[in-house]
Order: C-alpha cells, then sequence, then structure tokens
C-alpha cells in the first residue's frame, strides 16, 4: 500500500489548507502600504522557503 491509514492520508490536505488559509490572513493583516513595499523577490522566496 502507498500509505498505512486514511488519518495520515487527510492530514496533508487538512494542513495545506490550513497553512494557506494562515497565509492569506497574515498578509491581510500587514495592509496594503507593506505588501506594496515588496517586490516579487521578497516576496516569493519566504513562500518558496515556507
Amino acid at each position: 500500500m502507498w500509505f498505512d491509514t486514511w488519518p495520515a492520508v487527510l492530514r496533508i490536505p487538512i494542513i495545506g489548507a490550513v497553512s494557506s488559509a494562515t497565509l492569506v490572513l497574515l498578509l491581510l493583516g500587514c495592509g496594503k502600504r507593506t505588501l506594496g513595499q515588496l517586490n516579487a523577490f521578497d516576496f516569493i522566496v519566504p513562500v518558496a522557503l515556507g
């Protein structure tokens, strides 16, 4: 089998959804001025490292 139990399989999309929602909420909390000062490199590198 590819996996041991169903909870192990369901854990991956749940963690992905929660982390994506957390990232969106953090970006909304920073405000437009903070996001406007970032260039593409400043935004993509932390997201890729995370």
